[in-house]
């Protein structure tokens, strides 16, 4: 690298921009991109390109090979060629995978944006669940179908303001100076450092669901209300009510968890609960009326799991059809 980004490592822009640094090493990165203007180009264009190929937590990117292919391909001014990448990597690694799009796309993308304007605006587009880290340190989980938007060029200098479109759940990064706002439709959310989530899907009513910390609601400027922890407010923009509850659905966040909770609920209301969060039709065909009671906890179980231990604990039995599934037998082993 040259002499302006002789400080800091190739590994340490990695791990930045996984999510995988810490506070120090964050402070450091963004100190570099401050430096000049070719430090923030090549921040920015890097940042871009590693969210836009975002892959699943779960994945483990090859950090170290994918920086010392970029390395090799980066202009030393704004004369460079259109790089050639040859890359020899070993097959079938996922790791490999995650690399060479991330190599490639950067590589492709540096020759166009050292000839455009910076970039204004910046969006993560969720085809399914993943996990964003934000340049403050905050992290959003966004759900599938979702979309967040922030403006690169304003986050992080006098507030941290993002626009949510779907579904979210954020862990802010605490800074008293700094209010972090989450725009969903006419609510705006703010908060200095918390853990909530944000629903906000088009023609629905908004929820915000608090977690940890407190977060206050407002519209237009004005001041709606306040949540703390383990409070939840829904807010109709069409009626223009805002309705404070108790935060009580141990399933809220299945999405971003993969683990469900019941205890002690009638099997109707479990099977309603699988049928929403399967997006699939779970019926009943039962002989008898029942309220049969079923407690358990499933963590990143399939639907033909659960229906088995469900089935194997009241005597029941299940089939598929061509919508979905239905439990039947006997009523609770009756």
């Amino acid at each position: 690298m040259d002499k302006q980004n002789s400080h800091i490592s190739d590994e340490l822009l990695a791990k930045y921009f996984s999510g995988e640094a810490n506070a120090d090493e964050c402070k450091s990165v963004e100190a570099w991109a401050a430096l000049s203007s070719q430090n923030k180009h090549q921040f920015e264009a890097g940042q871009k390109i590693w969210l836009e190929t975002a892959l699943p937590e779960n994945f483990q990117v090859n950090e170290k090979m994918a920086w010392d292919n970029i390395k090799q391909r980066i202009a030393e001014d704004e004369g460079i060629e259109k790089p050639t990448l040859q890359l020899k990597l070993p097959k079938g690694s996922w790791a490999v995978a995650a690399s060479v799009l991330f190599v490639i796309s950067f590589g492709l993308y540096w020759v166009i944006y050292l000839t455009t304007p910076s970039i204004d605006e910046l969006t993560w587009s969720a085809s399914q669940p993943g996990k964003y880290t934000l340049p403050d340190g905050s992290i959003v989980t966004l759900n599938e179908g979702s979309n967040l938007h922030y403006r690169i060029d304003q986050f992080n200098k006098n507030d941290r303001a993002v626009v949510l479109e779907g579904e979210a759940y954020f862990e802010v990064m605490p800074n008293h100076k700094k209010t972090f706002m989450v725009h969903s439709g006419t609510l705006t959310t703010k908060v200095l450092g918390t853990k909530f989530l944000v629903r906000a899907y088009e023609k629905n009513p908004i929820l915000i669901a608090v977690t940890e910390g407190k977060v206050g609601l407002f519209k237009e400027n004005k001041s709606l209300l306040e949540l703390t922890a383990n409070q939840q407010a829904t807010f109709d923009s069409i009626n223009h009510t805002l309705n404070r509850q108790l935060l009580t659905d141990p399933n809220l966040l299945y999405w971003k968890t993969k683990t469900l909770i019941f205890d002690d609920q009638p099997l109707g209301e479990i099977a309603k609960i699988l049928s929403e969060k399967f997006n699939l039709n779970i019926s009943l065909s039962l002989t008898k009326a029942t309220s049969c009671q079923f407690t358990s906890t499933f963590s990143n179980q399939s639907i033909e799991e659960i229906l088995d231990i469900i089935s194997t604990t009241h005597g029941l039995s299940w089939r598929q059809d061509e919508d979905g599934y239905t439990i039947y037998g006997a009523a609770c082993g009756e």
